[in-house]
């Protein structure tokens, strides 16, 4: 509702039939957005369009590329883009709506934003999930460092569940701890 269809849905058209090929999504979105819109007193959202022929093999080979082949930006890359949209005088609200998620997800990229450069780094290449890093966030630049090299030894993709057992590990005694039997 705030920005319209921003990309075009493909479509093919046999006689007075048009049929969506790619943009299912898009043209549901559209349908409940006017109903609201119209609702409001408002123009309605127009869709755009892309006509193609071709076999239905050709159009289901349009379906596979346009949903398998999009590669979404990181999560340092979209927290970036996040900060740079509210210090053009957005609020974290109207970015929300932008990048279609909440205002808590704004924040939490936020935070990452907040992290020293080579644990950006490992949120991007993935030796990281983005959640063990937001944790991170909490602690000193220098602790954050050392926690993330401490759990990396061990090998693998860092994730919030591994951080915890690295930690524990770390301010264990040297007692052996008891496990319940079950």
């Amino acid at each position: 509702m705030a920005h319209g269809i921003i990309e075009p849905v493909v479509v093919m058209v046999t006689g007075d039939v048009i049929e969506v090929i790619a943009g299912r999504q898009r043209v549901k979105a559209a349908l409940v957005a006017n109903r609201l819109l119209e609702a409001e007193g408002k123009q309605p959202i127009r869709v755009p369009c892309i006509t193609r022929k071709g076999s239905d093999a050709d159009l289901f080979g349009v379906i596979i590329s346009e949903n398998e082949i999009r590669r979404a930006d990181s999560p340092v890359a979209r927290a970036q883009k996040a900060q740079k949209y509210i210090n053009m005088g957005r609020t974290e609200e109207e970015a929300a709506i932008a990048f279609g998620v909440t205002v808590v997800t704004i924040r939490n990229w936020q935070r990452l934003l907040s992290l020293s450069e080579p644990i950006r780094d490992a949120v991007d290449e993935g030796s990281i999930t983005a959640t063990a890093a937001m944790q991170l966030s909490e602690l000193p630049e220098g602790e954050q460092e050392t926690r993330l090299r401490a759990a990396m030894e061990a090998g693998g993709k860092l994730t919030v569940e591994r951080m915890k057992r690295a930690a524990r590990s770390a301010t264990s005694s040297a007692r052996p701890r008891v496990r319940s039997l079950k």
